[in-house]
């Protein structure tokens, strides 16, 4: 089941980071949102799904990473609705080339 594109309003996010470190080959980042419109049951989130994200005052940049992880965070009870929190982990692809496939010569 594909559910296509998910614009998240700033009202839903409840933490966004992502670091680019000198150390580090690839940025990655973390996001913590609540998910009252049932993204995690209907989605569903794989961990294949990518993020983009769009920033800046005057001009636009853009910026897309591929969530590596996806965690349940908890479960609110608002007075009409339910809304659970979710974690997500990402990185940019180059992260997933040196991190989880191996290359041998032979």
């Amino acid at each position: 089941m594909d559910i296509g594109d998910i614009t998240l309003d700033a009202s839903e996010i409840k933490s966004f980071y992502f670091i680019e470190d000198v150390f580090s080959y690839t940025m990655v980042g973390k996001m913590i949102f609540t998910d009252n419109r049932g993204i995690f049951e209907n989605g569903p989130l794989t961990g294949n799904e990518k993020i983009r994200l769009v920033y800046g005052d005057e001009s636009n940049k853009e910026l897309e990473f591929k969530i590596y992880k996806v965690n349940k965070v908890d479960q609110l009870s608002a007075s009409s609705t339910d809304m659970e929190v979710i974690e997500l982990l990402f990185a940019e692809e180059m992260f997933f080339a040196m991190n989880f496939f191996q290359f041998s010569k032979s």
